[in-house]
């Protein structure tokens, strides 16, 4: 910390980006470093198919041989059959996003890093709207609606998990991770593709952890070495794994895509306990008199009340905030994060009596935190009850995902990223807008293979 505070129209300068023409626009240069940001921050973005469009609209040729193309031949005889490629076109409809956030003149004044801040909030906001960019590319679903910010981004278009449902489909039922999943997905693989030296697994990094204890338990070196994360390739294929710059402590990637899912729905025969799951990402602002109140009600064996201080809560401040509440009113301690900074409330015990009651109260933090009212049950076991512990994994060539961009190409910014700096005075605080229109499209289901209703195993 050095130096005096900036003032907001110093930061004002600072925080934009160049000398910006066009309305916002991104010349090519600027437009690079945002794509720059991109593959720093994301983990298949920066290895798919990234495809610079310059309309909002633009088709991809594709051309395909299916059958064999060579016979038989006879000498001076002409074997009567020719063959010929089958051409067709990948469509691009790029969708238009925005990226909005504003940071108060208290907030640059009070900060610890004071003249950094403006570097570290552009830096925090890119890495957000990128990690943002990277959701939706994969987890697109067109028939959300519009009741979270999750759902909002993710409402924009299908994503790849939806349009590769139309792969070749691998049905575990359940399993979790083990040899034999990874051998079927293999054999699954129609043989014209899997002589693809390009081939790689994506999986999510809660399925790695799980394949890693698995083969942790091996009395070996590659025992020794899964513990370090190394030497992953399940029959010789790679991980797909974070950008270079994020690497673990013990030498070796952090395997595994973190935006493929690892709670997807997922119905089993055994148990299931009753359980809520939050629809909000923390930090979460809570105001006394105003949305302080919850009510807890854990296997119907009375309400539990209480009132959250004031003040911004982390999602694990929160976890540990309704535990304390639980235990004091002699219930378990229910509470705790799904690995996605969201709120799990999840009762102890299994079975049809097994039950989770948010109960409806005055002043309710509920709408902040993501939490509805009502009474979440469990099933016994032999039914039909359902857990929030599903995946899925992909086996291809990383170049079959097109991630498209509308980018700038050219110097003088004829299209692409836009961004949007002003000091707003009626608020006394800096307002920073991003447009860009991106779609991810595939470019052979064929030769994709998609192993669904993977679950994460349970390790303790």
């Amino acid at each position: 910390m050095s130096g005096r505070p900036k003032a907001p129209e110093e930061i004002l300068r600072t925080l934009t980006v160049g000398d910006l023409a066009n309305g916002g626009q991104l010349n090519a240069k600027q437009q690079a470093r945002f794509l720059q940001l991109v593959d720093q921050y994301s983990v298949m973005l920066s290895k798919v198919r990234q495809h610079r469009m310059e309309n909002p609209r633009e088709d991809i040729d594709r051309m395909q041989l299916g059958e064999p193309i060579t016979t038989q031949a006879t000498e001076n005889v002409w074997p009567g059959t020719t063959n010929r490629p089958v051409f067709d076109r990948v469509q691009l409809n790029t969708s238009k996003l925005q990226s909005a956030w504003n940071i108060t003149t208290e907030t640059f004044w009070s900060n610890i890093e004071q003249d950094n801040i403006d570097e570290s909030v552009m830096q925090m906001m890119s890495k957000r709207a990128v990690t943002d960019l990277e959701w939706l590319a994969i987890q697109g679903d067109s028939t959300l609606g519009t009741g979270t910010p999750l759902n909002r981004l993710l409402r924009t278009f299908d994503g790849w998990d939806i349009q590769t449902n139309s792969s070749n489909i691998v049905e575990c039922n359940g399993a979790s991770i083990r040899k034999e999943v990874w051998a079927e997905l293999y054999r699954s693989m129609p043989e014209s593709y899997l002589q693809d030296p390009d081939l790689n697994w994506f999986a999510s990094r809660t399925i790695m952890v799980d394949w890693l204890d698995t083969l942790a338990d091996r009395m070996t070196a590659s025992g020794e070495d899964a513990l370090r994360g190394l030497g992953i390739a399940p029959f010789g294929i790679p991980v797909m794994s974070g950008p270079p710059g994020e690497m673990a402590s013990a030498g070796g990637p952090r395997l595994g895509v973190p935006l493929i899912p690892s709670n997807q729905p997922l119905t089993v025969t055994e148990a299931t306990p009753g359980a809520t799951v939050g629809t909000r990402f923390g930090p979460f602002e809570i105001t006394t008199g105003t949305n302080d109140a919850i009510t807890l009600n854990i296997d119907a064996a009375g309400n539990i009340a209480f009132v959250l201080t004031a003040g911004v809560y982390m999602t694990t401040d929160l976890v540990a905030a309704i535990n304390t509440a639980l235990l004091a009113g002699g219930s378990a301690a229910c509470a705790k994060t799904d690995g996605f900074n969201r709120l799990v409330i999840e009762s102890t015990t299994t079975g049809a009596a097994s039950s989770v009651a948010v109960v409806a109260v005055a002043n309710s933090a509920y709408a902040t935190i993501g939490l509805t009212a009502g009474v979440y049950t469990g099933a016994a076991a032999g039914g039909g009850g359902q857990v929030n512990e599903g995946s899925f994994i992909w086996l291809a060539n990383p170049q079959n995902f097109i991630w498209g961009i509308l980018a700038a190409n050219d110097p003088n910014g004829k299209n692409g990223t836009r961004i949007f700096v002003q000091f707003n005075q009626k608020f006394d605080r800096i307002e920073v807008d991003m447009y860009n229109a991106v779609c991810a499209s595939i470019e052979n289901t064929a030769a994709i293979v998609k192993g669904v209703h993977v679950r994460r195993k349970s390790l303790l």
